[in-house]
């Protein structure tokens, strides 16, 4: 026995030096630890302040112990407000019975629980929408001390998803319906659009039907209580849905129809019309005639239209569903807890107000109706959406015995349309705000995404744009010829519908010259699905620039002939000249040895006269080739005192039916011949009085400085005829005139360009056919005695 205990003090010790050990090497690194730990709780801290709002504590009776001061600002209540108390018996709380249970059971079992969404109403009314989660805590003996969690406002989100199901519901209302065809009326319920399948329901192309009202259409038949229903919602701009009425085709087939619409009003409220979506329900409705005689019949179809049937009495409470399997997986519950409860007592399942609004209407008028969608969560969190449909029953007596109808799990449909919308909208902004006008079609050839610079091109401060989601390619064309969006002439394109669809469905790159006088360069690229992505390229610059260059060539082409006219003009002159000289010599010295009145006189003398208006035009086409360059002077010219000496001549020359009118101001002198800028004014007031002619006119004759430039502007402008293009062009070419055989050598305007080129100058030429013409003379001034006022 003493053995034994000194063995077991003897281990005792031992282990005693162990763990005093053990406890002195955590001191050697105790400050290390510790800085990790602060690191530690930094991360940790940044990330709950990304992750939450504020945090909290509560004791083992779920009273709250401890609060982050962020609350205030979110909920404007002080801390104090909450201390000591649970979460039901804080004030403006709202939370889902459902979803409330669930936590208080998690409480209950010490297990922790995430997302409990509820709402608390505040003093000025506002609804703050909160997302907590917790977690138990306890004692290091293992004793429940309480939970811990975080909370996050999560107003924005929650409001965002409530827009956003009201907007898809809007949108809705005319997609998700099943239909035939689609069509629009105005203000007078006339047909304004009906789409191409409606040839396949009634036989007959739609524009036949275009500008018609429905009751304007042959073999017509609507029940009179359809028909007052309708007209009172038209009358008071309300939508109507599931309007029956029947028509007899040509082939004397009768069709039952379906029509659903809705009012359409521009951004300021103006009521623009009508339009829905129709399909055809003949074999419905032939149907539902025969399904009367046989309940069990009528119920077979509605099997087999939907995934259950169901049926309620009077008192809107489930009478039966079948099959039970099928009702009970969609909506998560046995069918025993079903029956005799109405459909709005159960929690878990959900509807937005304007459908459950359709649907109260509808049981209150005892009416059918179509595509009740609601929303049924499972424990699991997975959400299934339903479309119900149902149609009252009434007894022998017609008295109201309830209602029956189908359901059909649409789950799939929804999940596929939010991520469309999704796709769309990443698609959308993707291109929003890329400088170049983009849009992307889908294999219908609806617009599905575009951005500002595509909106823009279709932007009038008098029309609303045309540009909006689901718009067919076909309507965007239709808009833009109406507005006259391409430039049009008789030196343009003509662009028309069958162009423009041709381009998109081929692709083909093409150029369009705008009304506004811009280019774009147009191509369509195909993309996977047949869809189409179009890209729009302003080219106005280079095509400015390649239109300039074509002018420059002309204009260096046109000096180029001139001056190689000029060049052999002046070698035929010289050598016409040189060959008369001796002729108009000799002549004369012949005629002188006959006496004047005898017929060798005269017949030299008809000789030598023809002879020297030879060499006066040779003189011409010396002048004009400038040939006689030997003879010119270069002096200071006072442009305006050769003017005004110029037109005191011409004034006797020009018919008095003509006016000349003067705007002569004084400005420095030019270098140059006065002799011939003389003759260039005479020309130029000649040609001019001689496009008026007899007919009452006035001439402008004016001199003046040309802003900006050390240049001289002389000017005439007539009233007279004017001259088209192709004339224009030819003006100065020697030789060519307009004027009849006899009246004119076509050399005046030709010596005239020759006399300013060599003066360092240049001619503009502006007409008009029947306005008149003005001729621009651009001088330089001599610099010796620039800015010097003549």
């Amino acid at each position: 026995m003493v053995a034994t205990r000194r063995r077991k003090s003897s281990t005792r010790r031992r282990t005693i030096a162990a763990q005093g050990r053990k406890a002195s090497r955590p001191l050697k690194h105790k400050p290390a630890r510790n800085g990790r730990l602060a690191q530690s709780e930094q991360r940790y801290k940044q990330l709950f302040e990304m992750a939450s709002d504020w945090f909290w504590e509560t004791d083992a009776q779920g009273r709250v112990t401890d609060i982050s001061p962020k609350v205030e600002a979110v909920l404007n209540v002080p801390v104090s407000a909450y201390i000591g108390k649970r979460l039901a018996e804080t004030e403006g709380l709202i939370y889902d019975r459902e979803a409330g249970r669930a936590n208080i059971e998690a409480f209950k079992a010490r297990k922790p629980y995430r997302d409990f969404v509820y709402a608390r109403k505040l003093a000025d009314g506002k609804i703050v929408w909160i997302n907590t989660s917790g977690a138990p805590f306890y004692r290091r003996d293992g004793a429940f001390l309480g939970y811990r969690g975080v909370a996050k406002d999560i107003t924005a989100q929650v409001e965002a998803e409530r827009a956003l199901r009201e907007s898809e519901q809007r949108f809705r209302q005319l997609f998700e319906i099943a239909s035939d065809y689609f069509w629009e009326v105005d203000t007078h319920q006339r047909m304004t659009y009906l789409s191409d399948n409606y040839e396949g329901v009634f036989g007959i192309p739609p524009a036949q039907m275009l500008g018609k009202r429905l009751t304007d259409t042959p073999g017509l038949s609507i029940d009179p209580e359809m028909g007052k229903m309708a007209l009172e919602a038209v009358k008071a701009r309300q939508p109507y849905r599931d309007f029956l009425y029947s028509r007899k085709r040509r082939d004397g087939k009768v069709v039952w129809i379906s029509s659903s619409g809705e009012p359409v009003f521009d951004g300021a409220g103006t009521f623009l019309g009508y339009r829905g979506i129709a399909r055809e329900v003949t074999a419905q409705v032939e149907a539902d005639l025969a399904l009367r005689k046989s309940e069990q019949r009528f119920r077979q179809m509605f099997q087999i239209y939907g995934d259950y049937y169901w049926e309620e009495n009077e008192e809107y409470r489930q009478t039966f569903v079948s099959p039970e399997s099928t009702y009970s997986e969609i909506f998560g519950i046995p069918v025993s807890e079903v029956y005799g409860k109405r459909f709005s007592e159960f929690l878990h399942i959900s509807f937005e107000p304007e459908m459950g609004r359709k649907v109260l209407a509808a049981f209150k008028n005892k009416r059918p109706f179509r595509d009740h969608i609601v929303s049924v969560k499972h424990p699991n969190g997975k959400t299934r959406w339903v479309s119900i449909a149902g149609e009252p029953t009434f007894d022998e007596q017609n008295a109201f015995r309830g209602y029956r109808g189908v359901g059909v799990e649409i789950t799939a449909r929804i999940e596929a349309e939010a991520s469309q919308r999704l796709a769309q909208r990443q698609l959308h902004d993707a291109v929003a705000h890329v400088s170049q006008p983009i849009a992307v079609f889908d294999a219908a050839e609806r617009a599905v995404a575009f951005n500002v610079a595509f909106t823009d091109l279709y932007r009038r401060s008098t029309v609303n744009s045309p540009v909006h989601e689901g718009v067919t390619f076909r309507t965007l064309v239709e808009w833009q010829l109406h507005m006259g969006t391409y430039a049009e002439g008789p030196d343009e394109q003509t662009v028309d519908m069958a162009m423009l669809v041709d381009h998109y469905r081929s692709g083909v790159e093409r150029t369009y010259h705008l009304s506004d006088d811009r280019w774009m360069m147009v191509v369509y690229r195909p993309l996977p699905g047949d869809g189409k992505v179009a890209l729009w390229t302003d080219i106005t610059a280079l095509k400015r620039a390649e239109g300039e260059r074509r002018r420059l060539e002309t204009q260096l082409h046109h000096s180029q002939r001139l001056e190689a006219l000029g060049t052999l003009a002046g070698g035929a002159a010289h050598e016409i000249n040189n060959a008369l000289v001796p002729v108009i010599a000799l002549t004369k010295l012949m005629a002188g040895k006959f006496p004047e009145d005898s017929r060798e006189r005269r017949n030299l003398t008809t000789v030598l006269s023809g002879a020297e208006r030879s060499r006066d035009l040779v003189k011409q086409i010396l002048a004009f080739s400038r040939k006689e360059e030997e003879q010119q002077r270069r002096e200071s010219v006072d442009v305006a005192a050769v003017l005004r000496d110029a037109l005191k001549l011409m004034r006797a020359t020009v018919p008095t039916s003509i006016r000349l009118a003067e705007e002569i101001t004084a400005v420095s002198p030019v270098v140059g011949d006065p002799n011939q800028l003389h003759q260039v004014i005479v020309n130029l007031v000649g040609n001019a009085a001689q496009a008026i002619g007899e007919a009452h006119g006035t001439i402008t004759i004016g001199l003046s400085a040309d802003p900006g430039r050390a240049l001289l502007r002389l000017w005439v402008a007539d009233t007279g005829c004017g001259m088209d293009e192709a004339t224009r062009k030819r003006i100065f070419e020697p030789f060519f005139t307009t004027k009849d055989v006899g009246k004119g050598t076509g050399l005046g305007l030709s010596v005239v360009h020759g006399i300013v080129k060599d003066h360092g100058g240049t001619i503009e030429v502006e007409s008009v056919p029947g306005h008149g013409s003005r001729f621009d003379i651009l001088l330089p001034l001599d610099p010796a005695r620039a800015g010097v006022a003549a």
